[in-house]
């Protein structure tokens, strides 16, 4: 499938919802850039002092990756079918709906799905301004077909997170946001547990 190019504004100049989105998509980036400026390729493969089989910085963002890549190959699957889905949302999907995306709160512990595990994409380890290059170029990837998803079926929930059940693009660009920040926390104690 051919992704085409995000639309920067509509016909009157002004900044389209999907554009506002997008830039919440650009922040977010900036976020992760800046949680690993600085870091060598060895410093990446750290883990928290206090937790040493807990993900390392590499991983932290590789899981990342691997969570825009599933959502693309879910916006993929629902574009070329041509129509939303016609899941029903529980009332449990919709309070962690509320939770997530509204409140903003990413609940600690929770185990990640097998196919967001770390350890996929079969990476070298790899310095901050790569990996920070890398995500960014996953995440483009995501917010493009976002913007064709958004396009084709509006504001209404479209497309499936396994989790969270139906939801809109723009509670999937919320998700990730959402998502990505309580990642990037980890990553800052890390660092924080290092002095680096």
């Amino acid at each position: 499938m051919t992704v085409q190019p995000a639309q920067g504004t509509v016909s009157n100049g002004q900044t389209s919802q999907s554009d506002a989105q997008s830039v919440e998509l650009q922040g977010l980036q900036a976020e992760i850039a800046n949680s690993v400026r600085g870091l060598s390729a060895e410093q990446t493969q750290l883990h928290p002092k206090d937790r040493p089989t807990a993900w390392s910085i590499q991983q932290i963002l590789e899981h990342l990756m691997l969570t825009y890549e599933l959502a693309g190959r879910a916006f993929e699957e629902r574009l070329a079918k041509e129509r939303p889905s016609l899941r029903l949302v529980t009332r449990k999907q919709r309070f962690i709906q509320w939770l997530l995306l509204s409140v903003g709160y990413f609940p600690s512990g929770r185990t990640a799905p097998e196919g967001v595990l770390p350890d996929q994409l079969n990476l070298p380890p790899m310095p901050g301004a790569e990996l920070a290059e890398e995500t960014r170029r996953r995440l483009a990837v995501f917010d493009r077909l976002a913007t064709r998803a958004e396009t084709a079926f509006g504001q209404i929930r479209s497309i499936n997170h396994m989790v969270l059940g139906l939801l809109s693009v723009p509670q999937w660009r919320r998700f990730q946001v959402v998502h990505g920040r309580h990642h990037l926390k980890q990553i800052a104690r890390i660092r924080a547990d290092y002095g680096i």
